[in-house]
């Protein structure tokens, strides 16, 4: 075979194992397809998805009593160590070794890879209990499954820890097969819950306080005792309104209702609701009175709420009916939880953005080097004289890898760990030496670009992921309007807070798209990866800034906000 014909055949079956490469990452990690073997030996070294070997073992056949389950590679070790669920396997039957991933390890107050079994010769000093009762090595999940053979489904455990420290986990476990059909092992995984149940102690707390409340306002009788009544209902640590049903009146406010909506009292008391436009959703409203007509009781419904100066808060409400004057009344107490919904929404888009960028670290130079060693031999054949007719296509090859290594350089944006270098510097530099690229990419659409910046202290910032978070928001801006719109990039200082914004005058973006911006591949364009703001949200958490959004159907801006902390 001539030199050259094995030289292209070499190059066209690397490129066909770089795209098999690139395949397995986008959908790494999956072993929904394939059954999976575990021998003993190499139980902790390959990890699975304890829902998954569930699911396999509920909807396949077993051949011998056994589960095959064949591993993909060593990637999936990274997955288990990436994995934002606390993972425990269980290596054999005794369970006197216990092994966890990193989730799991930081639940449990240990390092990754030691050992937490309670059936080892010297249990953790930690107790263990469901719903107050202690419990046996041989009622915890992993036993449970190594030992008897049971599938455990959402086991609520306690961990105490003798310093006083208190998590719960909900658990699922299962055991692991040999081929012959023996339990060899086991296998959990668990979600931490501890916040969930601090809250729900919390709201059941406030429940009872307004139970209690309302209990002692079922006997008041207002005119005859107003003192005694502005005690009892002021008192209440709660927002609480009380409105006649019959006409849907507000009859009284308490002061933390006053404070949370911006409303003095007299501004509430003898209107309605509806006049008063509290209620984000007024159906919802309808539906919740005809509701208490009938059942005279609701507890914790999230409703959307308005405030005085327009702004939406997230509550959750109980609702219940009294008599009061001889009148069938409802009385409403609001707890705001609008800051834990937002808090709750970020810290899960943070899960995803570290499973990626720690994904992205480990496995993104495997896929590169291979990319750069084609990219070299096609660019080499393509300058040959015999390779005129296809330079084309060599071409439309090189500019595909190239394409590839960019996605990759968008995911290794994303580590957790990049290292970022902070320096003193002024914000208004970077932007006017970026003006001129920014101003021919606008002008190349028929679009135009200006600047509106203040007066800014110099403060620590990352010159070059700074840039990079510019020319992603600048150029989602351009894209997202039509030829002749103009794009503004401006600063300004206030209360030590130095703000980044760049207002485009696109159509605005669609509420259900706000609610995901930052999560990776969510994207409105057609050929976009989804990775581009998710960057940019990356970025801003190592400089320890927010990114906030204002939209309309004139247009939307993004604000970086940085803390101009002195050098």
């Amino acid at each position: 075979m001539p030199k050259e014909n094995r030289s292209r055949d070499q190059l066209l079956s690397e490129l066909d194992r770089l795209r098999q490469r690139l395949a397995a990452l986008e959908n790494a990690p999956d072993t929904r397809s394939d059954p999976v073997y575990w021998s003993s030996l190499e139980l902790f070294e390959s990890p699975v998805w304890v829902q998954n070997l569930q699911k396999r073992r509920s909807s396949r056949p077993r051949k011998n009593g056994a589960i095959k389950v064949q591993l993909p590679d060593k990637h999936l070790r990274t997955v288990f160590d990436a994995a934002p669920v606390g993972i425990a396997i269980a290596t054999d039957t005794s369970c006197r070794v216990i092994r966890h991933n990193p989730a799991a390890a930081r639940f449990l107050r240990i390092n990754p890879g030691d050992n937490f079994s309670f059936s080892s010769p010297t249990p953790p000093p930690v107790q263990v209990l469901h719903r107050g009762r202690a419990l046996r090595p041989d009622e915890l999940p992993i036993q449970r499954a190594a030992w008897y053979g049971e599938e455990v489904t959402e086991q609520e455990i306690e961990f105490v820890w003798e310093d006083g420290v208190k998590k719960t986990a909900l658990w699922n476990a299962g055991p692991l097969f040999s081929e012959d059909g023996e339990i060899i092992g086991a296998i959990g995984a668990f979600e931490d819950i501890t916040q969930r149940k601090q809250a729900e102690e919390a709201r059941r707390e406030s429940e009872e306080r307004y139970r209690a409340l309302a209990e002692r306002l079922r006997d008041v009788d207002l005119p005859q005792s107003e003192e005694r009544f502005y005690k009892v209902f002021n008192s209440n640590p709660t927002a609480t309104i009380i409105t006649r049903l019959r006409d849907d009146v507000i009859l009284n406010v308490n002061d933390n209702f006053s404070n949370l909506f911006g409303y003095h009292r007299d501004e509430l008391v003898g209107r309605t609701p509806y006049e008063m436009r509290l209620w984000e959703s007024p159906e919802k409203r309808r539906s919740l009175v005809d509701f208490l007509l009938i059942n005279s009781q609701v507890d914790n419904l999230e409703i959307r709420l308005r405030k005085k100066n327009g702004g939406t808060i997230i509550g959750l409400g109980s609702f219940s009916t009294i008599e009061l004057n001889d009148e069938r009344c409802m009385i409403a107490a609001v707890i705001d939880i609008t800051e834990r919904k937002r808090i709750e929404k970020e810290i899960a888009r943070l899960d995803q953005l570290n499973l990626v960028g720690e994904m992205a670290a480990s496995i993104g130079h495997e896929i590169r080097n291979p990319m750069t060693t084609i990219r070299g031999f096609l660019q080499m054949v393509s300058e040959r004289e015999d390779s005129e007719r296809y330079r084309e296509y060599y071409q439309l090859m090189i500019e595909e890898l190239d394409r590839a290594n960019a996605i990759i350089t968008e995911y290794l944006s994303m580590a957790r760990d990049k290292a970022v270098d902070l320096k003193p510097g002024c914000l208004n530099s970077t932007i006017m030496n970026l003006y001129p690229l920014l101003k021919a990419d606008a002008q190349y659409g028929d679009k135009q670009v200006k600047l509106a910046l203040g007066h800014l202290p110099p403060f620590r910032f990352d010159q070059k992921e700074i840039r990079q978070l510019i020319m992603n928001l600048v150029r989602n801006g351009l894209e997202a309007m039509p030829s002749g719109g103009t794009l503004t990039i401006g600063t300004w200082v206030e209360d030590g807070i130095v703000t980044l914004y760049i207002e485009d005058q696109g159509g605005g973006l669609d509420p259900a798209v706000i609610e995901k911006l930052g999560t990776p591949f969510v994207t409105t364009k057609d050929n976009g990866t989804g990775l581009g703001l998710a960057v940019c949200y990356s970025i801003a958490r190592r400089h320890d800034a927010e990114i906030k959004v204002d939209t309309s159907p004139r247009g939307t801006t993004f604000s970086v906000c940085f803390k101009a902390e002195a050098d």
